[in-house]
């Protein structure tokens, strides 16, 4: 029996304050943002800090034979667990689920849990992490001897077959579709379903496996789809070459914080569906279960990502610190709980980890990587490798140094002086400097050094910013296959036209899907005007609150879901000086609408599929003019009306047209739930 564990705890603060909260509960969202706390812009200057979460339950009835356990989906910060004053747990990692077993522990009546979470330990990411029990808690109250273990997976599609496995030998399965009716029952192990629906992201098809003994009963979705990979087809789902048309997000949720609410999860894919995105990237770090869940029934593949490093640290007290007592569980815990997701497609085991360009870190690549195939051979592993970042390893450039032997203690405080950076942020510093000066040195002999020596350690060649060796790749290494695990939304029209000509490179995530909060100011273009302290990111295609930009838009037409968009830079900002960011190539929105702003300069961009694009303002032709990688710009001056953009082709055929019109009367602001409950 499962029970919601997440109703009236009551949260204490280190300065001694109090109130009662409901779970989950982000508490680095309440904090005070200032320029002086060590975060600094890493998570948008919100502190951490430390905290109590105190909650009083009873349990009665208890049998002799009953076990007792909570199951906490994520706690971010170093957690300490007290059932009546007794420690009954630890755990490390903030993003991976983990039990305690309260059984001996727990009295009958009146318990006390004490949950303390310690994020004083920072800096320690570089984004936004939110801080507290951010993820859902749920109490289970089970047999000792229960069913376990439930593994379920796709035999073959023709026909339809599913193998079930569990820890009870003895186990019935019942096979449910979704409308309610049995399509397949019988012993544990393989079942054939006639005329299956087969699970993919175009049909998100999900039945109910039930698991039952005399005396325990299980539930778990499934979806029938069949997964594999190869240098001649490259990804294929259910027997179809599949394209990833990936995006990387984060996992906060914008004004919520890091609260992994389901509501918000679920509306967080439909809108990255609606968007045109097929596939995500959990950057860098196991994502919740709420957000697979939603994964699943919406039809979204996912790249599960277990770690943004290994054991060369990042920040002075991220996971590197605690990598080579923990990675081991936490790839497990992140193997064992996704393995059910049929959107869960790759898994990742890091991300620009420069560890990789050494003789200790190849080998640990290959370990970890055989370590996941172990717990699960239906999947591809892969890993985000940044070669440029490698190669600067390797010459002793932006490496994490330490001053002197580490100690798990609070840095002193000080006023907030821009740290030197390491890592990837060292890359992303001089990305934003050199642009795409960068991409190009993936293709020295340095550079094909480093990926020779990493290349055989993964079923799949995931490179950030490295499509400047895709054509070299093809070319001389047709057995690796390769997916740009990260890349400028801007070198799009280039990434997927390799996509689309070869099998081998098997999709493309850009930098970012969606806005998020930390890594502050990164990708927003910033005006002259702007002083401000920055909280968000500014990379997304999508904002924070949900709404599609021009980035989106161009996303769309490169991708062939739509023939034509029109996207306007700020015209109220067009007379300022911008510092425009790498991870940014426009600030265009889809809006006609500048009222006060008549007779000033607007820059127009309309990304078309076509061969020419021409632009009218109510009616009258503002030029003509030839589509380069799906793009043209036009600069004309704002006025009110009807600004339209028509596509054609060579000869001079019409192929679409769309239109942006200005508001009309006075302006009103409307709010509209987007649920009644």
């Amino acid at each position: 029996m499962e029970l919601d564990f997440n109703r009236d705890w009551l949260l204490m603060k280190e300065d001694g304050s109090s109130c009662h909260v409901n779970l989950p509960h982000d508490a680095m969202i309440h904090e005070q943002r200032s320029f002086s706390n060590r975060n600094g812009d890493k998570t948008g200057f919100f502190p951490g800090g430390k905290y109590v979460y105190k909650k009083e339950f009873s349990l009665d009835s208890r049998s002799s034979d009953e076990q007792i356990i909570i199951h906490f989906n994520g706690v971010y910060g170093r957690t300490k667990l007290l059932l009546n004053g007794q420690n009954v747990g630890n755990h490390l990692y903030g993003y991976t689920p983990f039990d305690v077993d309260i059984t001996d522990a727990s009295v009958d009546g009146q318990n006390v849990l004490e949950v303390i979470v310690d994020n004083t330990l920072v800096p320690n990411t570089r984004w936004y992490s939110g801080s507290g029990i951010y993820r859902m808690v749920t109490l289970i109250r089970r047999d000792r001897t229960h069913i376990d273990d439930v593994r379920i997976n796709t035999v073959c599609i023709n026909p339809p077959t599913i193998h079930v496995s569990c820890n009870m030998k003895n186990a019935n399965v019942i096979i449910i579709d979704a409308d309610g009716k049995i399509v397949a029952e019988g012993p544990l192990g393989d079942l054939v379903i006639e005329n299956a629906n087969l699970w993919s992201s175009k049909t998100p098809y999900l039945y109910t496996c039930q698991i039952s003994t005399e005396s325990e009963y299980v539930e778990k979705k499934l979806g029938i789809r069949e997964l594999k990979w190869s240098s001649e087809k490259g990804l294929t789902i259910n027997g179809q070459v599949e394209k990833l048309r990936g995006g990387c997000i984060h996992h906060d949720n914008g004004v919520i914080g890091a609260c992994a609410f389901k509501d918000a999860e679920y509306r967080k894919v439909r809108i990255l569906k609606e968007a045109g995105y097929n596939a995500i990237r959990s950057s860098h770090n196991p994502c919740s279960e709420s957000l697979l869940d939603a994964c699943d029934e919406l039809g979204m593949y996912v790249l599960d990502e277990a770690f943004d490093g290994w054991y060369m640290p990042k920040n002075h007290h991220d996971y590197s610190r605690v990598f080579w007592d923990e990675y081991k569980s936490d790839l497990s815990t992140m193997v064992e709980r996704d393995y059910n997701h049929p959107s869960v497609i790759i898994y990742s085991i890091g991300n620009e980890v420069s560890e990789v360009g050494t003789e200790e870190g190849i080998k640990l690549a290959s370990e970890m990587t055989e370590f996941v195939r172990k717990l699960d051979s239906s999947r591809p592993v892969t890993c985000g490798i940044n070669i440029m970042l490698t190669v600067w390893a390797k010459q002793g450039m932006g490496i994490y140094r330490d001053e002197a032997e580490y100690v798990a203690e609070p840095l002193p405080e000080l006023d907030y002086v821009e740290e030197k950076k390491s890592g990837s942020a060292f890359f992303n510093a001089l990305a934003q400097k050199l642009g795409s000066l960068m991409s190009t040195q993936t293709k020295t002999k340095k550079a094909g050094v480093v990926v020779d020596g990493i290349a055989g350690c993964f079923d799949v060649l995931g490179l950030n910013y490295g499509q400047c060796r895709y054509d070299m790749e093809l070319k001389n290494h047709p057995e690796r296959i390769l997916l740009g695990t990260e890349t400028y939304i801007g070198d799009l029209a280039y990434n997927w036209s390799r996509v689309m000509s070869s099998n081998v490179l098997i999709g493309d995530f850009c930098w970012t899907a969606m806005d998020y909060i930390g890594e502050a100011g990164i990708g927003a273009w910033q005006y002259e005007s702007s002083k401000e302290m920055p909280l968000l990111a500014g990379s997304g295609a999508i904002d924070i609150l949900g709404n599609a930009d021009a980035q989106n838009g161009f996303q769309k037409v490169v991708w062939g879901l739509e023939d034509i968009y029109i996207g306007v830079r700020p015209v109220n900002m067009s007379s300022q000086k911008v510092l425009k960011k790498a991870w940014r190539f426009t600030d265009a929105i889809p809006s006609w609408n500048w009222p006060g702003y008549e007779g000033e300069k607007a820059h127009v961009e309309v990304y078309s599929n076509g061969s020419y694009v021409k632009l009218e303002l109510n009616g009258k032709t503002l030029g003509k003019k030839r589509v380069k990688g799906y793009r043209t710009d036009f600069v004309c001056k704002y006025d009110k009306g009807t600004l339209t953009a028509i596509s054609y082709d060579l000869l001079g055929k019409e192929l679409a047209r769309t239109v942006l019109s200005s508001g009309h009367g006075i302006s009103e602001l409307s709010v509209k739930a987007e649920k009644k409950t």
